[in-house]
């Protein structure tokens, strides 16, 4: 079999490892580092060129490399139809909002959904009354229209009154505590807060035939944005689409897909075990929701009501030697998880992942002393002592998970670890929000996954998922660009001409 290598050199190169943490050059082969080191006599090695069909040579120009990021509690498909929706950027005014929208509605059957991004705030509150104009324009079909970019697309919303009735039964009524937004006392067609996640519940699929490139799609942007293992939260539909990519060779990073409750036992019949191995794509451990309201991007059967019942799942799936995923986005879900730990005897540590800040300080106490890992989502939260900062300093597991060109998040995850330390100057005093929000990401986000036995730093061993950087994030400043993302030593992602440019 023919050995296909890698080698970069003249670099900066972040192995993440405790010793010799950071090195000058790396050689991997068939997608495994051989060599991590400051040492890289090329020619001593008879290395003429810098391309051929086995061996690809990269000089860095002072570039700097990371390991691949890992993201934790990612919903595939959810993403996929996102992508699927009409694209409002290129709109500037109303007029022209109006026209686009008319041409999309065109032709659509009664009650199908129309769904478009990129709407501009300024544009959405440039007329009164937004929702009377949508419902004249879509009267039979519910209409959504997100923000301009993905920060304000997770906040607000407009739609029309067939879209509010998704979610409440009467878009006429007092519900300002839901997220419905009023002008004079009448809806205006504004949606937030947990009437929008109930909203984005109700959407519906793509069609069964635009799934699967919508799929594919929203991988390739993962991998853009530096994103090399993601796990999965959508159950057996996504698995199945992950398959037929896998199998024609469009998968390009690892994949764990979670089990949701009314799969296990299926699962368990058909034999199938939890484990990381060499493959790009595997079933991880069986994911819980502690929340109905704010678990809205997961998958339903993910949300058991009963405790007895989630006791007994939990217990099935620790004796079929699954992890468990817990998602508690609060903190009254988050005591319920710990008890349901404290319950039953887990093969492994658990992982939980959720967006609070801050906890009682009985909870505190009892998430430092589970030895649960713990992941956070980038939300706004208020508190003292931050939970990920109260972790770390005692040592425990904390995974953050943002991707290095999203600064909004990476500096709210960041900030969760270094208190009182704002991200945006680029003084050297810096380095540390960033460079530790990385390292729990890539580091504590593999054993999230439970790949950090190969995945996860770049020693000897390890599998060569990198990133190479346009500057070194370990001394502040700007969130550096990804120019280029391999997965096991190929490339899977490069900034066209990277190489000719000077870092």
């Amino acid at each position: 079999m023919i050995r296909r290598g890698l080698i970069l050199t003249g670099g900066t190169l972040h192995t993440l490892e405790r010793e010799q943490a950071v090195v000058r050059a790396l050689m991997a082969f068939n997608g495994v580092v051989e060599y991590a080191g400051d040492d890289l006599d090329l020619q001593a090695m008879g290395v003429q060129d810098q391309r051929s069909d086995w061996l690809r040579v990269l000089d860095l120009s002072g570039r700097a490399v990371i390991p691949g990021l890992v993201s934790v509690g990612r919903h595939l498909l959810h993403e996929a139809r996102a992508l699927g929706t009409l694209d409002l950027s290129h709109v500037s005014k109303a007029s022209e909002l109006f026209d686009t929208l008319r041409t999309s509605i065109e032709g659509q059957s009664p009650g199908a959904w129309i769904v478009a991004r990129g709407l501009a705030p300024e544009l959405a509150a440039s007329f009164p009354g937004v929702r009377d104009h949508l419902d004249r324009l879509a009267p039979k079909n519910p209409l959504l229209l997100h923000g301009a970019d993905a920060e304000e697309a997770e906040r607000w919303a407009v739609a029309n009154s067939l879209a509010l009735r998704a979610v409440v039964d009467d878009p006429e009524r007092g519900l300002r505590e839901s997220g419905v937004a009023r002008r004079d006392g009448v809806p205006s067609g504004r949606i937030e807060g947990r009437a929008l996640e109930r909203l984005r519940g109700v959407l519906p699929d793509p069609a069964e035939r635009r799934r699967e490139p919508l799929l594919e799609n929203a991988l390739r942007r993962c991998v853009a944005r530096g994103i090399t293992s993601v796990l999965d939260v959508g159950g057996c539909e996504t698995f199945a689409l992950l398959a037929r990519l896998h199998k024609a060779g469009g998968l390009p990073l690892r994949v764990a897909t979670s089990i949701l409750p009314d799969e296990l036992d299926a699962c368990r019949k058909a034999g199938v075990v939890a484990g990381f191995g060499d493959g790009f794509l595997r079933r991880g451990g069986m994911l819980l929701a502690f929340d109905s309201d704010a678990s809205f991007a997961l998958p339903a059967s993910a949300r058991v009501e009963h405790r007895a019942t989630r006791i007994e799942l939990a217990r099935q799936a620790a004796s079929a030697g699954f992890p468990l995923w817990l998602f508690a986005p609060h903190a009254d879900a988050v005591a319920e998880a710990l008890d349901l730990l404290d319950t039953i005897a887990i093969p492994r540590p658990a992982h939980l992942l959720f967006g609070v800040r801050s906890l009682a300080e009985r909870e505190r106490q009892r998430l430092e002393r589970s030895g649960v890992h713990v992941s956070f989502a980038a939300v706004p939260c208020q508190g003292s002592e931050p939970v990920p900062a109260m972790l770390a300093s005692r040592g425990g597991r904390v995974g953050l998970s943002a991707p290095p060109d999203d600064r909004p998040a990476l500096a709210a995850l960041a900030s969760l670890l270094a208190p009182g330390r704002a991200m945006g100057g680029g003084s050297a005093a810096e380095y540390f929000e960033l460079g530790e929000a990385l390292r729990a990401n890539i580091v504590e986000g593999a054993r999230a996954l439970g790949i950090d036995a190969r995945l996860g730093t770049l020693g000897d061993g390890q599998k060569a998922d990198l990133l190479i950087l346009d500057r070194d994030p370990f001394l502040g400043g700007a969130m550096p660009r990804v120019v280029a993302t391999f997965v096991a030593g190929e490339v899977r992602y490069e900034l066209p001409g990277w190489e000719r440019r000077r870092a």
